[in-house]
């Protein structure tokens, strides 16, 4: 039976899965790959039956190397990342898996997969193997967040692989800069899922959703988000009498 996967290429702490685990979207399984120890830890504490955590990162091979500034939000293997308070003395060994056999392993044919890379440079890399294995197909969107840009033995590499996925005929790729608006991460990738029309819209879906921001709230998480949620379905008059008289 095919499945609806989302797959978290640089996990960091959650800030993706938690909200691509909303039912609305439907998502049957949840891969995150974060290959530092401490940030996999954080991602473990998200208590969801479909979500898998993989310590580990995806690259063109499979090998243990040195990710430097680990506990940093740039943590990378290259060293030239352009990132503030860097220190190349800090790394950490981890654990990196080839993509293609990976997708190989663990993605069949007619899966619906929705694949997001924030890695920190590793990108390139992993793209271009998933395109030579042919293992691309399989996926039907992609969000790119280069990071390359960042990295400037690499900056060349992201028209590289622009021209790579426009050769291969793949179209379903999006750019983090042309999608990703709003005033967290959150609202961003809720945002974004919902533009390319991955929202399930059935019954119990919809109830199923209800059910996961009602314990959101409940829960006293992500209350911004939820308070600009009313603020928006609130009449302009409410908004305005709120700003001059009560918030002074």
């Amino acid at each position: 039976m095919a499945r609806k996967i989302f797959i978290d290429v640089g996990g960091h702490y959650g800030e993706t899965v938690e909200p691509v685990l909303d039912p609305i979207f439907g998502f049957d399984l949840i891969f995150s790959f974060e290959p530092v120890k401490e940030c996999c830890e954080k991602i473990r504490e998200i208590k969801d039956r479909r979500l898998k955590v993989i310590e580990a990162g995806l690259s063109n091979k499979s090998f243990s190397g040195k990710i430097f500034n680990p506990q940093h939000v740039g943590a990378s293997i290259y060293t030239d990342i352009e990132i503030p308070s860097k220190n190349n003395d800090d790394f950490q060994i981890c654990e990196f898996i080839q993509a293609s056999s990976f997708f190989k392993e663990n993605i069949a044919e007619g899966d619906e997969v929705y694949l997001k890379f924030n890695c920190e440079g590793s990108e390139c890399d992993v793209i271009e193997n998933l395109v030579a294995s042919g293992e691309l197909t399989k996926v039907k969107a992609c969000l790119i967040d280069f990071d390359v840009r960042k990295i400037p033995s690499q900056r060349h590499r992201q028209q590289e692989i622009l021209d790579l996925l426009t050769a291969n005929n793949f179209k379903n790729f999006y750019l983090s800069e042309d999608v990703m608006f709003g005033p967290s991460n959150y609202v961003a990738i809720r945002r974004w899922l919902k533009s390319i029309g991955a929202s399930e819209l059935s019954v119990k879906s919809i109830a199923s959703s209800l059910l996961h921001h009602l314990d959101n709230m409940f829960s006293g998480r992500y209350t911004n988000y939820y308070k600009w949620q009313v603020v928006r379905i609130l009449p302009k008059e409410i908004m305005a009498f709120y700003y001059k008289n009560i918030k002074k």
